[in-house]
């Protein structure tokens, strides 16, 4: 009976010590085998699917560097190779549009602990996408803003609003409010001809020298950016709208040929739609009886040109009243009051910069007033004009390029608060200073002011 319980315990310390030896190894094992979550790496065991792929371990595990990406604190752009978080950590890396977005205009991107993923703003007013992946496409979107008519008043109408409601006439409001439409895209066929196709194609008759046929190559951009639009994006596309060209180059014995189409999708900006829908009005009023409008802009990011032209609308415009004066208010820009009309002399440099214009200004011999839009550093406004042009800066850092085109006219920049830069072009300075430059030109003292002739 002894020798059995002495065997009984022999067995029980050697199940005991097994089961510890075992209990060792699976935790070494665990220890071994964890997925780093947090974006370290990860340690790999026998078996997994990384040690299978070990010739490849090393180029897997090498941490790739984060983005450049254009960020500031105070507004100002600089290209900033931000590494922040531990190697191999990744970021979400989204877009505000602009320099200086609605608050300080920066994401001060600083170390991070292991298992944060950063979120980095890319500051840059010359793009506008809101969702860079990982190959640099982006989406195609449709970004928030709003514009409305919201004012026309008659030379002789005593200030009053035509447009608002009015009780007790029994009137509807006739304002007219303006969303963004979706990005445009450009779309790119490359055709490589040879034989009869290539000796005969020409600008005129490429469409249909290509027509049915598979391009060799093809791309999808957007127009504003150029960045590449993302494949699954590509057949929302619309085209039925869109305008296309060809252009056709030859080989030196014309047995070749390369035939370039380009098709590029319509898109306007809500704040384009609202000067046009004025412009119209201006367009019929060959009495003059319009003494301004205006277009109040609400907050968001508005990607693409905008052309202040007669010439952009289709109406016959020999009659157009040239006279009047267009007002572009930015939210903020001016004081709201209790009647139907904006205070005109409360308009200044005091809005944030959260109306984000990401495109060229031409303003085309009308009076204009533009207030509180933020303007791409990239971009230029273009005064075509003998008018008087007013530009009305932001609380942000503003960097305004003026180019003007006219040999008589006005214009008064006031980029108010920020270390602000204006870069004024005179088609007629220079060797031509003097011979029928007849400009008047006020910048803000406080600025840093570059004249290039």
């Amino acid at each position: 009976m002894e020798g059995t319980r002495y065997g009984n315990r022999r067995h029980y310390l050697s199940a005991l010590l097994i089961a510890l030896l075992m209990a060792l190894i699976v935790g070494a094992w665990g220890i071994m085998t964890v997925h780093a979550d947090d974006g370290v790496g990860e340690e790999t065991g026998p078996g997994t699917e990384a040690a299978q792929h070990d010739d490849n371990a090393g180029a897997a595990q090498t941490p790739k560097p984060a983005p450049a990406v254009t960020s500031s604190s105070n507004g100002n752009s600089g290209t900033d190779n931000s590494s922040g978080g531990s190697s191999g950590s990744s970021a979400a890396v989204t877009e505000s549009g602009a320099k200086g977005g609605g608050d300080d205009g920066g994401s001060d991107t600083g170390s991070q602990d292991s298992g944060d993923t950063a979120e980095v703003t890319v500051d840059d007013a010359s793009t506008g996408a809101s969702d860079i992946n990982a190959d640099n496409s982006v989406a195609l979107e449709v970004t928030n803003g709003s514009a409305t008519l919201s004012e026309k008043v008659l030379n002789d109408s005593e200030d009053v609003n035509q447009l608002a409601a009015d009780s007790e006439n029994n009137k509807e409001s006739t304002q007219q409010t303006f969303t963004n439409d979706v990005q445009s895209v450009t779309i790119t066929e490359t055709y490589n001809l040879t034989g009869a196709d290539a000796a005969n194609v020409t600008n005129i008759n490429a469409g249909a020298t290509v027509q049915g046929k598979t391009p060799d190559a093809q791309t999808y951009t957007i127009t504003d950016t150029g960045m590449t639009l993302k494949a699954t994006d590509q057949n929302k596309v619309d085209t039925i709208k869109a305008e296309t060209t060809y252009k056709v180059t030859k080989g030196a014995d014309s047995s070749t040929a390369t035939v370039i189409k380009s098709t590029v999708t319509k898109s306007a900006t809500a704040i384009q739609k609202a000067v046009d829908a004025a412009l119209k009005m201006a367009a019929i009023d060959s009495d003059e009886t319009i003494k301004y409008m205006t277009v109040t802009v609400d907050p968001g990011v508005y990607n693409g040109d905008l052309k202040i032209s007669f010439n952009n609308v289709q109406e016959l415009v020999t009659g157009a009243n040239k006279n009047f004066t267009l007002y572009i208010l930015a939210a903020g820009s001016y004081q709201a009051t209790d009647g139907d009309l904006i205070d005109k002399s409360t308009i200044g440099a005091g809005a944030a910069p959260t109306v984000i214009l990401n495109g060229n200004v031409v303003i085309d011999d009308i009076n204009v007033v533009l207030a509180g839009v933020y303007l791409s550093a990239l971009k230029d406004v273009t005064v075509k004009s003998d008018k008087t042009t007013d530009i009305y800066g932001t609380t942000g850092i503003d960097t305004v390029k003026v180019a003007v085109a006219g040999k008589e006219g006005t214009l008064n920049v006031h980029t108010g608060e920020g270390a602000d830069k204006v870069t004024l072009h005179t088609q007629y300075s220079g060797i031509d200073a003097g011979s029928g430059f007849g400009n008047t030109v006020n910048i803000d003292s406080t600025v840093t002011i570059v004249i290039q002739a």
